[in-house]
This record gives C-alpha cells, structure tokens and sequence, in this order.
C-alpha cells in the first residue's frame, strides 16, 4: 500500500457526514407537512414502542428525535426526506433530484424531486420488477410468485443513494 493511500483511508474518519450539515438559510417553513406526517408513520413502524411518545411530540421534537434535524435547525437530511421541492435549492451545488432512466426508449426518463420521503415509492414504481414463479418442495400444486428485487432493498437503496 503507498503512503498516499493510507493517508485517505486516515482522513476519512476526519470528514464530516453530509447528511449532518445544517443549512444555514433554511427553516420549518422549508418542509411538506404530508412528507412529516409520512416520516412519523415510518417512524413507528420502526419503533413499536414509541408509538405514543411519536404522536405526543411537536414536528421539532420529532424531527429531532428521529435525527432528521439536529438541535431544531434544519440540516441536509431534512431538506431531502421531507423538504419542499423548491428547499432543494438551498443545498446548492447538491442536487436534490432522482433521475429514472429507461435506457434506448424515446422520452424514457422522469425526474422526481423532493420530498424524497413521499417520491421515492413513485421512483419504485418506475423500476422494471418482474415476477417468477417457482415451486416451493416437491408437494405443492400452487407455484410460489416472487419479484425479482426486494421492494424493501430498492427502497433502502434509494434512500441511501
């Protein structure tokens, strides 16, 4: 391994998380209510135990808790799950926006935009899924039908992407 390489691998632990950074500029106003309703039903669907701490907290609280803001100031994470479609430009040169592409198809693209919270299930829909058929042991008469990406593996993918 040369030095060069090593030195990065180092500084990468130094580098802050992007998700994290507050901006600066922007404020409650900047996100969708119906994208925060959203975060919550996620949220305890995650967390079964707080289900009534969740419904009991205002949106800053929340939003806090679920990490999605940090302190009550708004930060990147925020501007992409349940921000505006126009909060997307207060985290310039970032772009807040999932292009869907359908390779050698005239017109085969969409752009979807934030709330990513709301559009990504839109992005999902777009992705070719098929479905297989298969039989489960040598007894059965019924074929299992499976698709052949996870929806759940999708959906973490795009949210992490």
């Amino acid at each position: 391994m040369n030095i060069e390489k090593i030195e990065r691998i180092r500084n990468q632990v130094l580098n802050r998380d992007w998700s994290k950074n507050i901006v600066p500029d922007a404020t409650f106003d900047n996100l969708d209510r119906a994208a925060i309703l959203k975060v919550r039903e996620q949220y305890k669907l995650k967390h079964l135990a707080l289900i009534e701490d969740v419904d009991t907290r205002d949106d800053i609280t929340f939003l806090n808790k679920a990490k999605i803001t940090l302190n009550g100031k708004i930060t990147n994470t925020a501007i992409l799950l349940p921000g505006k479609d126009e909060a997307g430009a207060l985290i310039s040169p970032a772009v807040a926006r999932i292009t869907w592409v359908l390779k050698d198809a005239p017109g085969g693209y969409e752009h979807f935009h934030t709330p990513f919270i709301l559009t990504v299930d839109k992005v999902l829909d777009c992705i070719r899924n098929l479905k297989y058929s298969y039989m489960v042991g040598d007894n059965s008469l019924f074929p299992k039908e499976v698709t052949h990406y996870d929806k759940r593996v999708v959906r973490e993918m795009l949210h992490n992407a």
